[in-house]
């Protein structure tokens, strides 16, 4: 098993026509992903790397009905019509690779899609990789490994690249590996992901990785329903040099208002911390 992704992806690549989409359909084909087509306005009848792409989502979705999946690689001004024709299509699993998206149009793609049951990732993420069964993202396939037993969720990309590759040499394989995305607003969180990778049997340990932004990290071990993934976590803090125990959230080694500090109790029950997840973990 793995999480989001797998076998049965199906994917469009939105804005494949633009020289970010070209290169990313390459390698999503080369990897072995299921790229079905490309989403581009006034495209519509073109290819690229033998895919047909098409006007909108909806006119790729009616020709290939198998579509469950998109990864959007527009500009940041495309993004809010292109997340919407995305969810009006209904298609399951959005993967919004862009940075700098307005952060209202974040809002309300976000919003639409949890209305209708859909998962929204991102934006300015890598995307989601379950190693040797499907690809949705950007990221380079070949240090992600073979598959394995370890779930990754980060907020950095380049953290996501680096964690798994360290595991995978040293070793030790990914089930899953997701980035969730670095702006100060995306679609699936820290607390979604630990409950997905909680219903995974697969998935023995998680590994999950903050940055310098918010505080949905500290959060997630007072949520009931992820008791039973909190079991797996090997938490790393990730933060600014020097600090001991690193940031989960750029509040995180401030005092709270309990006289507690958010990093110490993220590294409580028994979770473990370390600078480079590896062999000593």
């Amino acid at each position: 098993m793995s999480i989001l992704v797998g076998k049965d992806t199906k994917l469009i690549i939105q804005g494949m026509t633009g020289k970010g989409g070209r290169v990313h359909a390459r390698r999503i084909i080369d990897y072995g992903g299921n790229l079905i087509a490309g989403v581009t306005p006034g495209k519509g009848g073109t290819e690229v790397e033998g895919r047909p792409v098409y006007n909108t989502v909806a006119e790729a979705k009616a020709a290939h009905p198998e579509i469950n999946a998109s990864l959007i690689l527009t500009p940041s001004s495309s993004v809010r019509s292109a997340g919407f024709e995305a969810v009006e299509a209904g298609i399951d699993t959005i993967v919004i690779s862009t940075e700098w998206v307005p952060v209202r149009d974040t809002l309300d793609i976000v919003t639409a899609a949890r209305k209708k049951g859909l998962t929204v990732i991102g934006p300015n993420t890598v995307g989601v990789i379950s190693p040797g069964k499907g690809i949705l993202g950007i990221m380079p396939g070949n240090i992600y490994g073979k598959g394995g037993h370890i779930g990754l969720v980060s907020r950095s990309g380049t953290l996501t690249h680096e964690n798994s590759s360290n595991l995978t040499f040293a070793g030790y394989g990914i089930s899953t590996s997701l980035g969730i995305g670095g702006d100060p607003i995306i679609g699936l969180n820290h607390k979604e992901a630990l409950v997905l990778f909680r219903d995974d049997e697969e998935t023995k340990l998680i590994v999950m990785i903050g940055e310098r932004r918010g505080g949905a990290c500290g959060k997630v071990h007072s949520r009931d329903e992820v008791s039973e993934a909190d079991n797996r976590v090997h938490r790393r803090l990730q933060g600014a040099g020097g600090q001991e125990h690193g940031t989960c959230g750029s509040d995180s080694i401030r005092p709270r208002r309990d006289g507690g500090v958010q990093g110490r109790r993220a590294l409580g029950g028994g979770r473990a911390h370390s600078e480079h997840p590896g062999p000593d973990t």
